[in-house]
């Protein structure tokens, strides 16, 4: 058996999974109860394509009439691409305003659904979270460092369903006043293994290391070293907790119900959510500098030697 969707309550569609109980009775009408239950195919974040940032730019001229004023510009990214329910998108971004209107930075997280059957599609769009910054006069500039927004309790993306698609996209835009806003769309993944503290490093200096020996084995026929083994994660981590669904409720009696199934029908579906996720800011690299530290107290400790000698 191959892998299985995500449990999911959509609009015009839905992935669903329950258990149904009934009570044969001779001479009578049978009793009969259903119960859904949430099936979570795991995707996991700590994966190089889904740690790299995702970014872009946008410009856009305003125009009045026969006038035509500076440009509007929007830079951002993202910390990485992939997050769990609970975590935060953090938002890195410049916005410059050389026009005569005043601009105000937003961003909003929407979730796509695409429906397929008979070979047509719909789709539908909600929005599931939003940020909003300060307003930026004409002629001014702004920046967002690490501008958080936090992801609700959503169905991870749904990518392995052949008639439903679920998808994010973390849109920061600039609401210009008395014109048209300037729309920036970044391509979001939820998924349902949060990030690991600390996470693990996309570059593995003990795979390069081996590389130079395999060289160094070619030219001078040193035997290599053995491969390295994949790095795991830790088997002590702790297990995952959960929350309900942002969207609510829904009545799972179908066609096939009647008045004779007793119990309660409504259902909630259960994501995985990182309850007390704190952001941790990058450290930045140390700044160039000229002179190099280690050489100083290279210099100085030769100084002292000479001094004690003498």
């Amino acid at each position: 058996m191959g892998r299985v969707a995500t449990s999911f309550e959509g609009k015009y569609g839905r992935v669903r999974y329950w258990l149904k109980a009934e009570i044969d009775k001779p001479w009578a009408f049978n009793s009969r109860t259903k119960k859904a239950f949430t099936v979570i195919d795991h995707i996991d974040i700590n994966t190089p394509s889904l740690m790299t940032p995702v970014g872009g730019e946008k410009e856009k001229t305003v125009c009045c009439w026969f006038c035509t004023s500076g440009p509007i510009t929007m830079n951002a990214r993202t910390d990485r691409k992939g997050y769990c329910p609970g975590e935060s998108i953090a938002i890195i971004a410049e916005f410059e305003n050389y026009s005569t209107r005043r601009i105000t930075p937003k961003a909003m997280l929407f979730q796509r659904t695409v429906f397929y059957a008979g070979g047509k599609s719909r789709s539908v769009r909600n929005s599931v979270a939003s940020v909003q910054g300060e307003v930026i006069p004409a002629g001014r500039m702004a920046r967002w460092d690490n501008k958080l927004l936090k992801i609700p309790a959503v169905t991870p993306s749904l990518i392995n369903c052949g008639i439903i698609k679920v998808e994010y996209i973390l849109t920061i835009y600039l609401d210009i006043s008395g014109a048209m806003n300037l729309y920036l769309h970044l391509p979001i993944v939820v998924g349902t293994v949060p990030l690991r503290a600390p996470p693990y490093s996309q570059f593995d200096p003990l795979a390069t290391l081996g590389d130079v020996f395999l060289h160094l084995a070619e030219r001078n026929r040193i035997p290599p070293p053995p491969p390295v083994a994949p790095v795991l994660p830790p088997l002590n981590e702790a297990p995952p907790s959960y929350a309900e669904c942002v969207f609510g409720a829904t009545d799972i009696r179908d066609s096939e119900d009647n008045q004779y199934t007793i119990g309660d029908t409504m259902f909630t579906p259960m994501y995985t959510y990182v309850h007390d996720y704190r952001f941790i800011p990058p450290v930045p690299p140390p700044e160039y500098s000229r002179v190099d530290p280690n050489q100083i107290s290279i210099q100085t400790q030769t100084e002292d030697n000479r001094e004690h000698f003498s």
